[in-house]
């Protein structure tokens, strides 16, 4: 997990820990008009590395998820089977913290480089915390919770 830094200030993370704004992703790039696909073949072919990319700005935010905790040990797994398969769990709370892309078009092609094994981590722009406090509070045409995936 990152650590605490000045917004703006680069951070390493695995690109699998950021999470997309949107479900869809447009097929070019909106300033320069590049398709995602000739980027993501000029990283293939050493042509561009991925670092070249400029980093992407990302938010956080702190949720409660709910986890699976078991409540008996495996001496309890041949009861359950014979009770139809049915585990007895419990749902147990934890808080993580979420990263969102404000990018997703680099953060697509970057998830293709993190699945070729191009890459293991991204540098990426921490927003400030007045920025994501105002994002999740009134949302944007770029930003809402309910529609953000992994």
């Amino acid at each position: 997990m990152a650590s605490k830094r000045p917004a703006g200030a680069l951070t390493e993370l695995r690109r699998s820990e950021i999470w997309d704004t949107f479900g869809r992703v447009r097929s070019t790039f909106s300033g320069c008009g590049r398709a995602l696909e000739d980027t993501l073949e000029e990283i293939q072919r050493g042509r561009l590395r991925p670092s070249e990319l400029p980093p992407i700005a990302v938010i956080t935010h702190d949720v409660v998820v709910q986890e699976d905790e078991d409540e008996d040990s495996d001496e309890d797994d041949g009861r359950r089977k014979r009770r139809g398969g049915k585990s007895s769990a419990r749902a147990k709370a934890k808080t993580v913290r979420r990263y969102y892309s404000m990018n997703n078009r680099r953060l697509w092609v970057l998830k293709r480089c993190e699945e070729l094994g191009v890459i293991e981590t991204v540098g990426v722009r921490m927003e400030s915390a007045e920025s994501c406090a105002r994002l999740l509070r009134k949302g944007s045409r770029n930003f809402r919770l309910d529609r953000c995936t992994p």
